[in-house]
């Protein structure tokens, strides 16, 4: 088939840009500033980047990776982020050229790829998932499914959605075949597939695995305070990262080695407590006190309980934003294969930290949404082909 040498280069083009506003996102986001203002600029000496050293890809090597003024290296991470969104868009934009799919679907490709790429950066670091690319997202696919309807309707392998039009049809007369009606049935049902799933998924790994022990042969340093919760020589934990649900509690068992706390008791020295912490507050053998009120307390333990998250909403939230844009069948093969991915690299995390007795495998939490971005990127050039595949 013929290729259209121009529109790959537009697609390379574009997305070199798109690559670009994508490290402007990765940087800021997660810090809590803003993507529009302050323009570009040095971290370090505030040199607002003019327009012709902010070229995509270009400008990087033209001042050989650094600071125009004050010569300080940029990171090559900018670069790189530019080169391979670049490269992928102008890959992707040639597959639904090939794949002869709707021209309104590169809307759809596009905004999944420069989602992904920005979601692997962001959760990989942070171990977060900004509600600004799931939230758009979902509004993006549903106005697609609307004004666009061939973005859900064109053959993609699988038949789930025209079955279960047909049945909901027939529950509820939807009044005849509209593609409008399908297309948001589509996206419907690919936010339950995927949202939905791992919402139950969620609950489930809660429930059987919510908490997890510490425990030494010989008592370790724990440090809490109004701020939050740090065992042996890690970093504090904040007690809102740490007490996400109404119901987390920590419970420490040891003896105090520094205490002054505030109200009628103050608990001796080298004394044995007891303490639980939860959202608002501990209690420390019995009494009460207000987190915001709570000084300092250092205490050797050797018997640590802490809660723990199977699975955050962000990677729910980011499910059900790629269902509603490929659909319940999509849905299920990037959670069968993000699940996968995950699983081995969660055993090989286990093993090297076995092998260089580090802490045990399931204190080390792994960005399960950089490994959903990463099948993303796979699906949009083998979902096709890996659906079909399974169909037969």
């Amino acid at each position: 088939m013929y290729l259209p040498i121009p529109f790959i280069v537009f697609g390379f083009a574009f997305g070199a840009c798109i690559g670009s506003f994508l490290n402007v996102c990765i940087w800021r986001i997660p810090n809590g500033l803003s993507v529009v203002a302050p323009p570009s600029h040095c971290p370090k000496c505030q040199y607002q980047i003019r327009f012709h050293e902010n070229i995509p890809i270009i400008s990087w090597f033209v001042l050989r990776g650094r600071c125009s003024k004050c010569r300080t290296q940029i990171s090559p991470r900018y670069v790189v982020v530019e080169a391979i969104t670049a490269a992928i868009f102008a890959a992707a934009w040639w597959r639904v050229w090939d794949m002869q799919w709707p021209p309104t679907l590169l809307l759809s490709v596009s905004y999944l790829a420069a989602t992904s790429i920005a979601v692997f950066q962001i959760d990989r670091k942070h171990f977060i998932i900004p509600n600004i690319f799931t939230f758009t997202g979902l509004a993006v696919a549903t106005v697609c499914a609307l004004i666009f309807p061939e973005t859900h309707l064109y053959e993609r392998g699988d038949t789930i959605v025209y079955h279960a039009y047909s049945s909901v049809s027939r529950a509820i007369d939807l009044g005849g075949y509209s593609p409008r009606k399908l297309a948001l049935i589509d996206v419907g049902l690919g936010m339950l597939a995927g949202g939905g799933v791992l919402v139950v998924f969620r609950e489930l790994g809660k429930r059987l695995c919510g908490r997890y022990e510490l425990t030494t042969a010989e008592p370790q340093t724990v440090t809490i305070d109004a701020h939050g919760l740090a065992v042996g020589d890690a970093p504090m934990t904040p007690w809102p990262a740490l007490l996400k649900r109404r119901t987390d509690k920590a419970v420490i068992s040891g003896k105090i080695r520094k205490a002054g706390l505030p109200g009628a008791i103050d608990v001796p020295a080298d004394k044995t407590v007891h303490i639980r912490a939860g959202r608002h507050c501990v209690r420390i053998d019995g009494v009460e006190y207000r987190i915001e009120d709570l000084p300092s307390i250092t205490i050797a333990s050797s018997r640590v309980i802490l809660p723990r998250e199977v699975l955050g909403m962000g990677d729910v939230k980011l499910m059900a934003m790629i269902g509603a844009f490929l659909g319940p069948a999509g849905a299920i093969l990037i959670l069968a294969v993000s699940s996968l991915l995950g699983t081995i690299a969660g055993a090989l995390v286990g093993i090297w930290s076995v092998l260089h007795h580090r802490p045990a495998p399931f204190q080390a939490p792994l960005p399960y949404g950089s490994f959903i971005s990463l099948t993303v990127l796979a699906y949009i050039f083998f979902g096709y082909e890996a659906i079909m595949l399974l169909q037969r």
